[in-house]
């Protein structure tokens, strides 16, 4: 069954990592993450988040 984690916009006014932590459990349960335009980091934070998140594969699709 498909599953992603869908575009949410202003994490940060909900809690300091928003996206950053939304991002990193996405990546250790291979779940893929769709960053919203209205995201309260930038891509290339995200991305770096999930190549840094322990397990899964990161934003590159490779294994870690």
């Amino acid at each position: 069954m498909p599953f992603l984690l869908a575009p949410i916009g202003a994490q940060g006014i909900i809690h300091e990592d928003g996206d950053l932590a939304t991002a990193r459990d996405a990546a250790s349960l291979d779940v893929p993450f769709v960053h919203s335009t209205q995201g309260s980091a930038s891509i290339e934070a995200v991305a770096e988040a999930m190549d840094n998140a322990e397990g899964g594969t990161g934003s590159s699709g490779t294994p870690r």
